[in-house]
């Protein structure tokens, strides 16, 4: 009996199945959850969503979930097709490299581009960059973490799924609103729970005053000459954390981020032999859990900009957590928007300073839905590498800047919000203006 599971058939019982494991997990006190439960959540989030994007871009062409695909290799998987009576191309009996859940969203959105409220799209791709990271360190290594920050980064997702799909696989939507009873009631509820998180964000730290946020700063020069990456991280899982990612076309950064080291000046590290790596993110190899003892900090060696750096920053998607103490420890997780961010290095010196405003992730009517929280701080360089080896986002001979520092995060009035208003004091620059394009 020849048997046929097809990607939609097999996407639909996965997805049900992980929100079955995460509605539950969400539930249950922390103590007693089930790691086993929150990683099948992962897994099959996992494979319906990159199941169901492959059967979306398969109804357009059968040849686009393929990835590296020649028209040699085209032609032979077509003769293999005809010759087994395979239904489709990918059901054939041969190995067949597809792409991921980033890059079949990214194909997707090219070719279809869906009409979504601003930031949208943007914050589900992210979501997914992060679904991505826990189902490898799962499926590849052992899965560790605050069951409360695992299970945020599926509520995050989730909270974007239903927009989403309704734009790029409605059929797929439809099939999940058949299985899963009361589907658009649930997931409204996750929607309006993440996007009132940043009204309870902003009413904590106006209630603090201020609050102090430990970020690491990465600089990515690509040794091809190709767009520079600019990401800032959280400086581990437990702590106030503020991410955020950018890529700036070559010239969009002046001074010290658009200058390669010299060769002269090169460290090379490989960083997958002198370092654990702890939660890879797209852009960055890895954030690193302690200094390597026999690296030490680079910083320290005398690394000396010679001409002022800045970088200008604006519409960047980015995420917010912040804990909050008391008898019974709780976080705030909100998506958040990048309104302006200046970085800005000084000759002479290792280090900068940062400072930029973020409005609500959730936008309605091109109007944010509460105050603004400004946020400002010093960078110092922490270390400074080459990429030894390729990976995804940085070409072999890639230079990285790591630099650390503390932001401070107030609130500031409502109506100094906008999508794209400037820092008081400064007016938009050619590189701001370059990055909203990228």
């Amino acid at each position: 009996m020849t048997i046929h599971l097809s990607l939609l058939d097999d996407a639909r019982p996965s997805l049900v199945e992980a929100l079955r494991a995460y509605q539950g997990q969400v539930a249950t006190e922390a103590a007693a959850r089930d790691p086993r439960r929150i990683a099948q959540a992962i897994t099959q989030l996992h494979i319906g969503l990159e199941k169901g994007f492959k059967h979306r871009l398969g109804q357009i062409d059968q040849a686009l979930p393929v990835a590296r695909l020649s028209g040699g290799d085209l032609q032979k998987l077509r003769k293999l097709q005809l010759e087994q009576g395979a239904p489709t191309l990918l059901s054939v009996r041969t190995r067949v490299d597809t792409h991921g859940l980033s890059g079949l969203l990214h194909i997707l959105t090219d070719i279809l581009s869906p009409s979504l409220v601003p930031g949208i799209l943007d914050q589900f791709i992210q979501h997914c960059v992060d679904l991505v990271a826990l189902r490898n360190q799962h499926v590849h290594a052992e899965l560790f973490g605050s069951s409360d920050e695992i299970l945020a980064v599926i509520t995050r997702l989730l909270s974007r799924l239903r927009p989403v799909l309704q734009a790029i696989h409605p059929q797929l939507l439809a099939a999940l609103r058949e299985d899963y009873n009361q589907l658009d009631a649930y997931l409204t509820g996750i929607e309006n729970d993440v996007d009132g998180a940043w009204h309870v964000l902003t009413e904590y730290v106006t209630a603090q005053g201020a609050i102090d946020i430990e970020v690491t700063c990465f600089v990515t020069l690509p040794s091809d000459g190709g767009a520079t990456q600019f990401s800032l991280a959280g400086a581990g899982l437990i702590g106030n954390s503020l991410s955020a990612r950018a890529l700036l076309p070559p010239g969009g950064a002046k001074g010290l981020f658009a200058r390669p080291l010299a060769p002269g000046d090169a460290r090379f590290w490989d960083l997958s032999q002198k370092q654990a790596l702890i939660r890879p993110q797209e852009g960055l190899l890895a954030l690193f859990a302690q200094p390597v003892p026999e690296i030490g900090n680079l910083g320290a060696r005398g690394f000396i900009p010679t001409e002022d750096g800045m970088v200008s920053l604006v519409g960047l998607s980015s995420r917010v957590f912040v804990s909050v103490p008391g008898e019974k420890p709780s976080f705030i997780a909100a998506n958040a928007r990048i309104d302006s961010s200046d970085v800005t290095f000084i000759a002479n010196q290792e280090g900068g300073s940062i400072v930029g405003r973020l409005s609500s992730g959730a936008v309605l009517g091109g109007a944010a839905k509460a105050a603004s929280l400004a946020f400002q701080g010093t960078l110092f360089l922490d270390a400074e590498f080459v990429y030894t080896q390729a990976v995804e986002h940085a070409p072999l001979g890639s230079t990285v800047r790591s630099l650390k520092g503390t932001l401070t995060l107030r609130g500031i009035p409502a109506t100094a919000t906008s999508a794209t208003a400037a820092q008081p004091g400064h007016e938009p620059t050619g590189a701001a203006a370059e990055s909203e394009q990228s």
